[in-house]
């Protein structure tokens, strides 16, 4: 060390080894600036990122809530916080922090999406469907929300909302591989394996070579009685007709 040092080198320093993942390191140099100076509220912050990384959530909570005794205001410490409350299963207490981002950010889909995993992890499945549902009624064209919420909705029991929810979101352009697996295996798990192929047939136009769309197309086939265009499907997606096996070779 050269005696130079100041809390701002460190934090500097500690930005940049963040950024190469040596946590352990940037961990260091945040304690130092820390001692040097313990109201810098970003030291706290970026202490909590590191300590989080290293997994040590306790620690990380305690210099997430440190940041906000000195920044009530920044709202990614209140994200952090939110965060590693949930990491530790602690969901009533992330619920406080998202919704007092909520009420700056209704329409921040990241802190929606995490109020309603936090209700699913609560085992309030209602709850997470009226959190999506009012969110979509802001932004009725948003894909990931009509795909948590048709997922939420299938969950609850509730498989028309989940139907409504799929097909909303195929009205909306493009569609995502991710979206065309999803409601073909929901129909699929409600015996509509016609409906099921239809859609599939579309998703491999849409995607064509995606091996994932070529597996779930080959099986709803084979559900329909085609067998034999089952096996095409799956190796025009993988590069040709299965090969015959070899044989074996002479005994030493």
């Amino acid at each position: 060390e050269t005696g130079n040092e100041t809390p701002d080198l460190y934090l500097m320093r500690a930005r940049a080894l963040l950024e190469q993942r040596r946590a352990e390191d940037a961990i260091t140099d945040l304690v130092r600036a820390r001692e040097v100076n313990p109201k810098m509220a970003e030291v706290h912050y970026l202490l909590a990122r590191a300590l989080a990384e290293r997994g040590r959530l306790r620690h990380a909570v305690s210099s997430a809530g440190r940041a906000l005794q000195l920044n009530g205001s920044d709202q990614r410490f209140l994200l952090l916080k939110a965060s590693l409350h949930h990491q530790l299963g602690e969901f009533d207490l992330e619920l406080q922090y998202l919704n007092l981002l909520l009420n700056d950010a209704p329409a921040d889909f990241q802190l929606v999406r995490m109020k309603a995993d936090n209700q699913v992890a609560r085992g309030r499945l209602s709850d997470a469907a009226s959190t999506l549902s009012r969110f979509l009624s802001h932004e009725p064209d948003h894909p990931r929300a009509l795909l948590m919420l048709a997922s939420t909705a299938e969950q609850l029991g509730n498989v028309v909302l989940a139907r409504e929810s799929f097909e909303r979101l195929f009205h909306v352009r493009p569609v995502s591989a991710r979206a065309y697996l999803a409601y073909s295996s929901f129909l699929m798990r409600h015996s509509d394996v016609t409906k099921a192929a239809e859609v599939l047939e579309a998703a491999a136009s849409a995607y064509p070579g995606y091996a994932a769309i070529e597996t779930a197309r080959a099986t709803a086939m084979q559900s329909l009685g085609s067998p034999a265009q089952a096996p095409r499907t799956l190796s025009a997606s993988f590069g040709g007709p299965p090969r015959p096996p070899e044989p074996p070779g002479p005994r030493a």
